[in-house]
C-alpha cells in the first residue's frame, strides 16, 4: 500500500505553531461561553518555545490534511467488486475500498477470502460516512485498517477488530459518535492520529498488551470515557492523547512511558489523582493545564523535567514526591503544595 510523506504541512503546521496556535484548542473556558459551538477557540495562553513548536509540528498533522487534500490518492492497481465490496488486488492481498453502489448493509463480516485471495486491508476512507453501518467485523488475516476507513460512521456501534491487525490508521473511527465499546488487540503496534477522536459514546476501552505506540489525539473529545489503563508495552503516548476527556476519572499509564507529551490531560476536569510512573523523566508543556478537580499528583524521583504550565488552572494540586526529589523542589520553587513521601 501506498504511504505519502507530507513535507509541505509540516513547514506549514511549524510556521503555524510558533505564532501561537495548537491543534489542541486551548481556548479560555471562561470567553468561550459568549461564543457560538463553531468559533475558531483561541490556542495556548503562553506561546511554548519555538524548538517545542518544530519538535511537534511532524506529528500534529491530521487537523489540517483532511482540509487540504483535493484530489484522492491514485490508485496503483484496478479496482474491481465483488457482491457486495468494491476493492483492489495486488501481490500481498485485497484492499477493500468500499461497498458497491446502492449497497448499505446494517452489519458486515469482512470475508478472510475473495475470489481465493486473501483479504488483507481496510483501505483509505473505504466506508467514511456511512451512515446506516452498526457493526462490523475484521476476520483473522487483515492486517491494516486504513486512514479514514470509518471516520464519521454516526451509527456504528460495534466493532470487532481481529487478532491478525497490526496498525489502526490515522482517523480510523474518528465521530463514530454511537460507539460504546473498543477492544485493540496486542497485535497492534500503533494507533493512529486522532483514531477514535470524537467518539464521544466511547465508555469501555481495553487496550491489550502489545501495543507499543499512541499517536496524538487519539482519545481526543472522547467525552464519555471514565477510566483507562495502557499497558506496560506502551512505550509512546503522543501529545493531547486525552484531550478534553471530560469524564475522565482514573488513569493508570504504561511504566514504558518516558515523557508525557504535551496537553497530554488537558481539559481532563473530572481528573483527581493520577500516579507518574518511575519510567516517565519529562513532562511536557501543558500536560495537565485546565484540570481544574486534579488534587494529588504521586512522583517517583525518575523525573528530572517539568515544564512550565504542566499545572495551569490547577488550583488544588499538591505534588506528592520524596522531599529532596526534583519534583517536591520544583513544586516548592513553582509555588504549588507538596507532601512529602517517606522513603521505604
Amino acid at each position: 500500500m501506498k504511504r505519502r510523506c507530507i513535507k509541505p504541512l509540516a513547514v506549514l503546521l511549524a510556521v503555524t505553531l510558533a505564532a501561537g496556535l495548537s491543534a489542541c484548542n486551548d481556548a479560555d473556558d471562561a470567553k468561550s461561553t459568549t461564543t457560538t459551538e463553531t468559533t475558531t477557540e483561541a490556542v495556548m495562553t503562553t506561546p511554548a518555545p519555538t524548538e517545542y513548536y518544530e519538535e511537534m509540528s511532524e506529528t500534529m498533522s491530521y487537523v489540517d490534511i483532511e482540509e487540504i487534500e483535493t484530489t484522492p490518492e491514485e490508485t496503483t492497481v484496478p479496482e474491481s467488486s465483488d457482491e457486495l465490496f468494491r476493492y483492489t488486488v495486488d501481490e500481498t492481498g485485497i484492499t477493500i475500498t468500499g461497498l458497491v453502489e446502492g449497497e448499505l448493509p446494517t452489519e458486515i463480516i469482512v470475508p478472510k477470502l475473495i475470489a481465493d485471495t486473501a483479504v488483507i486491508a481496510i483501505g483509505e476512507g473505504a466506508f467514511r460516512d456511512n451512515k446506516t453501518l452498526q457493526s462490523i467485523t475484521l476476520q483473522e488475516g487483515i492486517l491494516i485498517v486504513g486512514n479514514n476507513a470509518f471516520n464519521g460512521c454516526s451509527a456504528l456501534n460495534e466493532v470487532v477488530i481481529a487478532e491478525t491487525v497490526t496498525e489502526i490508521g490515522r482517523a480510523a473511527f474518528a465521530d463514530c459518535v454511537a460507539l460504546t465499546d473498543i477492544i485493540v488487540p496486542g497485535c497492534v503496534k500503533s494507533i493512529g492520529n486522532s483514531a477514535f477522536k470524537g467518539c464521544t459514546a466511547l465508555v469501555n476501552v481495553a487496550i491489550n498488551d502489545g501495543v507499543v505506540n499512541i499517536e496524538p489525539y487519539v482519545f481526543n473529545s472522547c467525552t464519555s470515557l471514565v477510566t483507562i489503563t495502557l499497558p506496560n508495552s506502551v512505550a509512546s503516548l503522543g501529545a493531547c492523547a486525552f484531550y478534553r476527556c471530560d469524564a475522565l476519572e482514573e488513569v493508570i499509564l504504561s511504566d514504558g512511558i518516558t515523557r508525557l507529551e504535551f496537553g497530554t490531560f488537558m481539559y481532563c476536569r473530572r481528573l483527581k489523582t493520577i500516579e507518574i510512573p518511575e519510567s516517565v523523566e519529562v513532562l511536557d508543556y501543558k500536560v495537565f493545564a485546565q484540570c481544574i478537580n486534579l488534587k494529588n499528583v504521586y512522583f517517583t524521583d525518575s523525573v528530572t523535567r517539568i515544564e512550565r504550565d504542566v499545572f495551569e488552572a490547577c488550583g488544588q494540586v499538591m505534588i506528592v514526591a520524596l522531599d529532596d526529589a526534583y519534583a517536591s523542589v520544583w513544586a516548592r520553587e513553582n509555588g504549588y503544595k507538596t507532601s512529602a513521601l517517606v522513603k521505604e
